[in-house]
């Protein structure tokens, strides 16, 4: 999915030991940098959805560890 492009209606399925950003339009997937990044998995993607899109954007999210969800 990297490098896909950004468009509405899209599942995006993000591997585990990658982040989502967008960026350009376009979906980047990331390494983490460093342990304290690892824990916020959810709230850069927003941050950079929002700044790439704004009031354009909308997400729903499922998430799960684990046995949880």
């Amino acid at each position: 999915i990297d490098g896909m492009d950004l468009s509405a209606d899209t599942l995006i399925v993000a591997p585990s030991d990658k982040f989502v950003h967008f960026q350009d339009g376009r979906i980047r997937l990331v390494l983490p940098q460093g342990a304290a990044e690892r824990r916020l998995t959810i709230d850069p993607m927003l941050i950079s959805l929002a700044a790439e899109r704004g009031e354009q954007s909308a997400a729903v999210i499922l998430s799960g560890l684990g046995s949880d969800g």
